[in-house]
């Protein structure tokens, strides 16, 4: 059995931490292994608009080793999978499932953190989602960093 989050984790901060230490919360409480899935971004991502992200792969994955074992998921691989289906890969043996407030999945990020709830809460399996940290009234988040 597997507690799992999701998301890009880039510069792993306050708010990534967060998140993160639930993670390790539910696993302790549900006797299971903490499972962090990361998203790597295809080259393509890293010109025009894309700023980049802040830390290198290798960095973003020592990091969060930290927390629980740590997957990647090509953004390319799964960026065309409806919301459903992505649910259906991610939550077989899990537990419970650990996001931010603003974690969107599947096709064009049609699945939000309610629909997220929904299809959990039809699988029972126990969901947290972590509030926003502020700091000067503002939203801490890779972009803001």
């Amino acid at each position: 059995m597997r507690v799992i989050t999701i998301g890009v984790f880039d510069g792993v901060h306050k708010g990534h931490i967060k998140i993160l230490e639930e993670l390790k919360n539910l696993s302790k409480k549900h006797k299971a292994t903490p499972e962090i899935f990361t998203i790597i971004y295809p080259i393509e991502y890293y010109k025009g608009n894309f700023d980049g992200l802040l830390i290198s792969l290798q960095e973003r994955i020592n990091l969060l080793q930290m927390y629980g074992t740590v997957y990647t998921l090509d953004l390319l691989k799964i960026k065309n999978i409806l919301a459903k289906d992505f649910f259906d890969l991610i939550s077989k043996d899990t537990k419970a499932i650990v996001v931010g407030e603003d974690f969107r999945f599947g096709k064009n990020a049609e699945g939000d953190v309610t629909f997220l709830a929904k299809l959990c809460k039809e699988r029972n399996i126990e969901f947290k989602i972590i509030k926003d940290i502020m700091a000067n009234g503002e939203r801490i988040s890779s972009t803001l960093l």
